[in-house]
């Protein structure tokens, strides 16, 4: 299985929410799965990153930039259903205005692309509001299952303990639908 890691994951857990000395079977096993190419992001969720955390420099930032190759570019079939996507008038409105006036990154249809092309799970910690231009709402239109941020941090417990990685883990197919858990 692949995960595909959305921006705020990152955040969240870089942000002193999870310190590396504390949390450290979660980071061993982030790494791990980074190595093994099995937990990956997109290049814009990269330089949205970078937006934060570059002027911030320090454990954080050297994190990033140590495991910088998990941070992949699109290629010409992602390109193709990210063009689908954009297609849906509500997910062109998840592009925002000021994001295109500063020239930042918006990742979040590269996300569910990268997800669909490889048969991944997209993480994130965005809500399952019906109707938004959210990657919930995207995923769901394209058959892209996801998981949450809780269940992500479970599943990399369950690898450090070794457990099922699934063990205890809801991954949703439809917007606020989830599957049956294994127990």
């Amino acid at each position: 299985m692949i995960y595909v890691v959305d921006n705020n994951i990152f955040s969240h857990a870089l942000n002193n929410q999870m310190p590396f000395d504390v949390f450290d079977i979660i980071w061993k096993s982030w790494e791990r799965l980074i190595e093994e190419q099995r937990i990956i992001s997109v290049s814009e969720v990269l330089c949205e990153l970078e937006v934060k955390w570059k002027i911030k420099k320090g454990e954080e930032w050297d994190w990033l930039m140590k495991h910088r190759e998990c941070f992949v570019k699109p290629t010409n079939e992602e390109c193709e259903i990210v063009s689908k996507i954009f297609s849906f008038t509500k997910f062109r409105e998840g592009v925002k205005e000021k994001s295109i006036r500063a020239g930042t990154p918006e990742a979040d249809a590269f996300l569910v692309a990268k997800a669909k092309a490889i048969d991944g799970i997209i993480v994130t910690a965005e809500k399952d509001a019906p109707h938004s231009e959210k990657i919930p709402c995207i995923a769901s239109e394209f058959d892209v299952p996801y998981m949450k941020e809780q269940d992500f941090f479970r599943m990399l417990r369950n690898i450090n303990d070794g457990n099922d990685e699934l063990k205890n883990v809801t991954i949703y197919y439809k917007l606020g639908v989830p599957t049956l858990q294994k127990e």
